[in-house]
């Protein structure tokens, strides 16, 4: 499983930076 660590002003905005790096879907992270 990878790990990065991203930042946002809001948790979405994290998920979402989160979902474009790794380029899965939002229902596929583990936070």
């Amino acid at each position: 499983m990878d790990y990065i660590e991203v930042s946002g002003k809001t948790l979405d905005d994290a998920i979402t930076v989160a979902c474009q790096k790794l380029e899965i879907t939002s229902n596929k992270l583990e936070y």
